[in-house]
C-alpha cells in the first residue's frame, strides 16, 4: 500500500503546493495549501486565519521578511464562498475570488474552469510597496532567474480547476486543469517541478497535469499532518541537492461539508512547532 503523497514525497523542493480532492466518506471536499521555502525571507512566516476567516500568510521576523520581497510573500492565500473554496499562491487569490463572486451574484452557475479561464484573460494590475511598482496578477511572479509561477484553484461541488501562469520566453503561458472528485483522491500542482537548485540556478517550474495522491485520513488533522510528513527533509540520492535541509514553512488543510458548507481546519507552522515550550 502507498504511503500518504508518496510521489509529493519524492519532490525535494515543490515552492508553494495547491491539493483538492474528496475525503474517503465522500462528504467532504479536501483542499491543502502548503509552503515550502529556501531564503529566510520565505521561512519568516505562518499561515493563519484573519478576522474574517480567510487563510493568509503572516509574519514571524519582520525585519527578516523585508529582506524578500513582501508583495510576493504576503497575500491571501484562501477564501471560502459559499460552496466554493479559492485558493493561490498570490494576492490573484482575490481576482478569483471576485470573479466566484459576480458569478453568483450575476446567477449565472459557471462551471469553476469557466470562471477561471475569464477571470484571466485579461491583465489585472496592483500597485506594489514600492513607488511606481505594478504587478500584473494574471501573470508569473517578477522574481528572476525563477520567474516563479502563480498557481491557483477553485473547488465547488463535484469540480476542481486549477490553472499555473509560467514565463515562457518573457510571455506567459497559461494552463487550465479540470477534473471531477472522487471519494479518497486528490490533485496536486505545485510552483516548481520538484528539483532542488543550486544558489542563482533557475529552478525548474510545474510541469505536466496536477499529480492524483489517495487521500487516507479522516480529518483535516490527519492530512495535515501526512502532508507536513511528505514534504520534509530528504535523504541523500539522485537529484537531491540539499540531503537533510528542512524547507518546510506551513501546511494548511481545509475540510468543506459538501451538504453543510460547513468549513474546518487544521494549520501546522513550522515556527510554532520549533517554539512550542
Amino acid at each position: 500500500m502507498k504511503a500518504p503523497f508518496s510521489t509529493l514525497a519524492t519532490r525535494e523542493y515543490p515552492g508553494r503546493v495547491i491539493m483538492f480532492g474528496r475525503d474517503v466518506s465522500g462528504e467532504h471536499n479536501v483542499i491543502g495549501y502548503a509552503i515550502t521555502g529556501r531564503s529566510p525571507s520565505s521561512q519568516a512566516r505562518v499561515l493563519e486565519f484573519d478576522e474574517e476567516n480567510s487563510l493568509v500568510t503572516g509574519v514571524t521576523d519582520p525585519d527578516l521578511l523585508m529582506r524578500g520581497n513582501p508583495d510576493l510573500l504576503l497575500y491571501a492565500c484562501a477564501f471560502h464562498f459559499n460552496q466554493s473554496i479559492i485558493v493561490s499562491n498570490s494576492a490573484q487569490t482575490d481576482l478569483l475570488f471576485d470573479a466566484v463572486e459576480s458569478n453568483y451574484e450575476g446567477n449565472t452557475r459557471a462551471k469553476p474552469l469557466d470562471i477561471l479561464v475569464e477571470a484571466l484573460s485579461q491583465p489585472t494590475w496592483i500597485e506594489g510597496h514600492e513607488d511606481g511598482q505594478f504587478l500584473d496578477l494574471t501573470t508569473f511572479e517578477p522574481d528572476a532567474p525563477n520567474f516563479t509561477p502563480r498557481i491557483g484553484g477553485i473547488i465547488s461541488d463535484d469540480e476542481g480547476a486549477m490553472v499555473i501562469c509560467k514565463e515562457d520566453h518573457g510571455k506567459t503561458a497559461r494552463s487550465f486543469y479540470s477534473f471531477p472528485l472522487h471519494p479518497g483522491k486528490a490533485r496536486l500542482i505545485s510552483t516548481y517541478e520538484g528539483t532542488n537548485a543550486a544558489s542563482g540556478e533557475a529552478i525548474q517550474p510545474f510541469g505536466g497535469e496536477p499529480f492524483e495522491e489517495e487521500l487516507k485520513g479522516d480529518t483535516p488533522e490527519e492530512i495535515a499532518g501526512q502532508l507536513y510528513h511528505a514534504l520534509g527533509p530528504k535523504k541523500p540520492g539522485p537529484g537531491i541537492v540539499s540531503p537533510g535541509k528542512d524547507f518546510r514553512v506551513s501546511v494548511a488543510v481545509m475540510f468543506l461539508g459538501i451538504h453543510s458548507r460547513r468549513v474546518t481546519s487544521h494549520i501546522i507552522n513550522r515556527y510554532e512547532l520549533e517554539n512550542e515550550s
